[in-house]
C-alpha cells in the first residue's frame, strides 16, 4: 500500500515538504483504480505518520538530527 501507492508520489520529500494537495494527488491516483478501501487505509496510515512526525504546538523538534 505505502510502497506501491504513496512512496512514488512523496518518497523523495521530507515530512515538512508534504502538503495536503500532494497527499491528495496520491490518494486520487488510488481512487482512479476504484480501490476505495485502499484509499481509506492509506489516508489513515498517512495521518498516523503525520501525527507522529509533527511535534506538539510550541515545541521545536529537529527531525533531521546530525
Amino acid at each position: 500500500m505505502l510502497e506501491a501507492d504513496l512512496y512514488p508520489v512523496i518518497g523523495n520529500l521530507t515530512i515538512t515538504d508534504i502538503t495536503a494537495p500532494i497527499l491528495l494527488t496520491a490518494l486520487r491516483k488510488i481512487e482512479q483504480r476504484n480501490a476505495v478501501t485502499t484509499v481509506h487505509r492509506t489516508k489513515q496510515v498517512a495521518g498516523q505518520v503525520f501525527r507522529y512526525a509533527t511535534p506538539p504546538e510550541g515545541q521545536n523538534v529537529n527531525l533531521h538530527p546530525i
